[in-house]
């Protein structure tokens, strides 16, 4: 997914792939505090994924995400891009 933005202060994105038409990446925050972050890009919805790749949660997104990440979380997004 071109225009992929990540910001927030200590997460990094450990991985990023195709399924179908959705990109699903991988965040983890390597710190000891809580922290918020925004993803932003050409994506209409994201879902919150567990390790077995089953959707826990899901919203509208319209290009920006926010979220907060609990020391030392490891968070799986999927995007679903803008049609």
């Amino acid at each position: 997914m071109e225009g992929l933005r990540l910001r927030g202060d200590n997460i990094r994105m450990s991985s990023m792939r195709q399924v179908g038409a959705d990109v699903e990446i991988r965040l983890v925050l390597l710190a000891d505090q809580a922290t918020g972050g925004v993803i932003t890009g050409p994506f209409g919805g994201v879902s919150t994924m567990d390790l077995a790749g089953g959707e826990l949660a899901s919203e509208h997104a319209d290009g920006e995400f926010k979220f907060e990440l609990a020391p030392w979380e490891i968070r799986t997004l999927r995007l679903t891009p803008t049609r």
